[in-house]
């Protein structure tokens, strides 16, 4: 009778998930999408960025996510340009914004945007599981996401990396307030003393 019972609760629970997902675009939409990835890669494998054992390792885990068809464009994000969702029983999946002008038609973001928030997001997918994200994995996200898109642009990012004119900690600060710090952090390919130099981030105590 428990087996039933724990069986009856694991289909709700992932019929309650499922239920939650941001609703996808249109299939066309997702292929184009893809086909912007795809025609981006080329560039950030050849960057200096892509030759880092950072960069490698963010290159690769996007491959790995486009080979698994876990990227999704969605119009439904309410205000995020990029999601992770996680569900115990799959994958991670990451959710990208695609803007949505009317009944009808969509746009993607620029090429060399998509690219920054799927780096972001490709960051979270790395460092995987369910916990609360810290304020160090928010800075190592936001990044990874800049230093891809200047590879995508053909430009050097500059030493202190910064969103809105701000330092990326400081925004993230701002932005996270509630979330947790970790002084154990390590940052995917790097030590904590480049994400903290790259983005302003002050030790915690």
């Amino acid at each position: 009778m428990l087996l039933y019972i724990l069986i009856a609760c694991a289909i709700a629970a992932i019929a309650v998930s499922h239920a939650r997902r941001p609703a996808a675009a249109p299939r066309d939409m997702q292929e184009g999408g893809k086909a912007i990835i795809r025609a981006e890669l080329p560039k950030l494998i050849a960057s200096d960025f892509g030759r880092t054992k950072r960069g490698k390792l963010l290159i690769a885990e996007v491959q790995s996510l486009l080979k698994d068809d876990r990227i999704v464009f969605s119009s439904a994000l309410k205000g995020k340009r990029g999601l992770s969702w996680s569900e115990w029983w799959r994958p991670r999946i990451v959710y990208i914004k695609i803007l949505r002008v009317n009944r009808e038609k969509y746009l993607h973001q620029m090429p060399s945007q998509l690219i920054e928030v799927l780096f972001h997001e490709a960051l979270h997918s790395i460092k995987g599981g369910f916990h609360a994200t810290s304020i160090e994995e928010e800075c190592d996200a936001f990044a990874a996401g800049l230093c891809a898109e200047a590879a995508s642009q053909g430009i050097e990012p500059p030493d202190i990396l910064r969103i809105d004119g701000k330092p990326v900690a400081e925004f993230v600060m701002a932005s996270y307030s509630g979330a947790p710090r970790k002084p154990d952090y390590q940052p995917v390919g790097e030590s904590i003393e480049w994400l903290r130099k790259r983005t302003g981030l002050v030790e915690a105590k």
